[in-house]
């Protein structure tokens, strides 16, 4: 049967609801301090990147929404071997949508970035923002899901923690990077508190008493096996998010 304890409405909606404040708290921290140590061009140029940003988020929430409604009808169920394997074929698909969109964003840097701001007085600055911003789908899809899966599973102290160290390193770091090194300072200085939020949310992983163990089983062409000239490879990997 499964654990009715970890199915908490209030503290659910409430975690949720705060972690899109702290989102928004975050975006508004880089604006005063771009608005501070820079022009109004910079602030601009900011500005202009954002759809990109949001694109990137809106990734991470279809992930994240859909992976919790199949995980949630599985614990429900009671199935926790399934909710196993969604969990690590969720991380695998951030992963790889992560590599991908980095890898757009990489290759076409230039003209992602002209395309949104063709003006030669904000182009530098978007520039400098986005060579740094363009790595954030590495880590922000996986922070997306396992806020989700953290906050669901009754991880609250790592989820309000995250949340606040991120809001708080990232107005530290935004200030001091963007001194030092200017919008991509302040880009990287994103990309970093979301890493720190990341690892703080990890650490939820390590918390259960019981380690799950989640079978992969591809079959592999032009190996010995059975038959058909194949076989059944098993990659296992080890999931501390499920008792």
């Amino acid at each position: 049967m499964p654990d009715k304890r970890d199915i908490r409405f209030f503290p659910v909606f409430i975690g949720a609801t705060i972690a899109i404040l702290l989102e928004e708290i975050a975006i508004l921290v880089d604006e005063i301090v771009i608005g501070s140590i820079s022009t109004d061009e910079a602030f601009a140029s900011v500005n202009l990147i954002e759809p990109y940003i949001y694109f990137e988020v809106f990734i991470g929430y279809l992930i994240s929404v859909a992976a919790a409604a199949f995980i949630v009808r599985a614990h429900g169920a009671g199935d926790h071997k399934k909710m196993g394997d969604l969990f690590s074929q969720t991380l695998i698909v951030c992963g790889i949508c992560g590599i991908i969109l980095t890898s757009i964003y990489t290759l076409f840097t230039p003209d992602l970035v002209r395309l949104v701001a063709d003006d030669p007085a904000v182009y530098d600055g978007a520039l400098d923002y986005f060579n740094a911003m363009r790595f954030d789908p590495l880590v922000d899809l996986f922070d997306t899901f396992l806020f989700t899966y953290v906050l669901y599973r009754g991880g609250y102290v790592q989820y309000y923690v995250a949340g606040v160290s991120r809001v708080g390193i990232n107005a530290l770091l935004s200030w001091q990077l963007g001194l030092q090194m200017g919008l991509f300072g302040v880009g990287l200085a994103s990309v970093i508190s979301i890493m720190v939020e990341l690892l703080i949310i990890c650490t939820f992983l390590f918390t259960k008493k019981t380690r799950d163990q989640v079978q992969m089983a591809p079959e592999l062409p032009g190996s010995t096996g059975d038959s058909k000239g194949r076989f059944s490879g098993k990659c296992t990997c080890y999931i501390y998010g499920f008792v």
